[in-house]
């Protein structure tokens, strides 16, 4: 009888284990790589960096892109302007306060969604709008193009480490604990 409520429990203790393991699952923010072309009048310059883009919450993170310097300076973006970004749109700020007169905003429209590519539909997107622009009032609804992209732009899926999941070491200490009690029953 004892061997029979054992068996149960274990069999319950292993089946919440995979429910926590696989059930509750939900997708990670992502880091993309980000390259463009910008036509520059003293010729073809070409920014990079990356961001993290949730594909749940289309929420964009740990911003690190950069806009040569040419005729135009350089400039790095590090904040999203959240009245443009979107899935099909990346749009960063050069700075988070809130008067953006004088801020650099890189703005630019994609062929397909982030959600896509982080969810590996497709292998990367192309830019087919946009630019380095220059906010002349607060809020940012005036803008001056400082330099426009060349094609191709793209965006890309960085290759990064697959995380070992939180409750994996667990799962294997139940397994190990339950193999341990059964071998001493026996």
């Amino acid at each position: 009888m004892k061997t029979k409520n054992f068996a149960r429990a274990g069999i319950a203790a292993l089946f919440s284990t995979l429910f926590v393991l696989f059930g509750s699952a939900s997708a990670a923010p992502v880091t993309l790589n980000l390259t463009i072309q910008f036509l520059d009048p003293s010729g073809s310059l070409e920014g990079s960096g990356q961001f993290d883009y949730d594909p749940v919450t289309g929420e964009f993170s740990n911003i690190n892109f950069s806009a040569p310097a040419g005729d135009v300076s350089g400039a790095a973006f590090v904040t999203t302007n959240d009245t443009f970004a979107g899935d099909t749109r990346i749009s960063f700020l050069s700075t988070s306060v809130v008067d953006l007169t004088g801020a650099r905003w890189f703005d630019l429209g994609l062929d397909g969604s982030l959600s896509d590519l982080a969810n590996g539909l497709v292998a990367s997107l192309t830019g087919v709008f946009g630019g380095d622009l220059l906010c002349n009032n607060s809020d940012c609804s005036d803008t001056s193009i400082l330099r426009n992209l060349a094609p191709p732009a793209s965006v890309t899926l960085a290759v990064s480490d697959v995380p070992l999941p939180a409750a994996l070491p667990l799962f294997i200490a139940g397994l190990g604990g339950l193999a341990f009690a059964r071998r001493r029953k026996a």
